[in-house]
């Protein structure tokens, strides 16, 4: 049959979507139900991961801080939260640079590997404090009281590097 003359039963698929001011469904259609599944699985990540992250914080002694003494004495900020922003939020950036094309070779390999120890840190930080919090222990052993409290800098140390391979990248494309 001619192009010209051929007569189908009606619109296609794509035509009634574009009719209806709808986007077609098909691989250009953003995976709506993956996204929403994955954001409910970050929330309910994200709570599970504070809580663990903020009672080990109080546990090795991070707690309430002046930030401004001498100066003000109300702005009183509790460092215990500094562990689940630093340490989960790195790995999620460090996640998107690997997958997400920001770098290539070695900074994406960084990347990767940096991503992976702060989701594993993630997760010995969750085990340890759920261990001491089911044996009823307040205080961490120093060990821990060591390992947590130099996270933060770690953390600061690798940030600063994935941003500087970012850039480096974003300079040669």
């Amino acid at each position: 049959m001619d192009r010209d003359t051929d007569q189908s039963d009606g619109p296609t698929v794509r035509e009634e979507a574009d009719q209806s001011g709808d986007r077609p469904a098909g691989p250009d259609r953003p995976p709506y139900g993956l996204i929403v599944a994955t954001l409910a699985i970050s929330l309910s990540a994200f709570t599970a991961v504070w809580g663990g992250w903020v009672g080990l914080g109080r546990m090795v002694g991070f707690g309430p801080v002046n930030l401004l003494p001498g100066i003000g004495d109300g702005l009183i900020v509790d460092l215990a939260i500094t562990l689940p922003i630093g340490i989960e939020a790195y790995a999620a950036a460090a996640l998107w640079v690997a997958v997400g094309g920001l770098v290539h070779g070695k900074g994406r390999w960084f990347a990767g590997v940096s991503a992976a120890t702060a989701l594993g840190l993630g997760a010995f930080g969750q085990a340890v404090y759920h261990l001491l919090e089911a044996q009823g222990k307040h205080t961490a052993p120093d060990w821990v009281v060591v390992f947590v409290s130099v996270l933060p800098v770690v953390v600061l140390g690798a940030a600063g590097v994935l941003l500087h391979l970012v850039m480096e990248g974003r300079k040669h494309r």
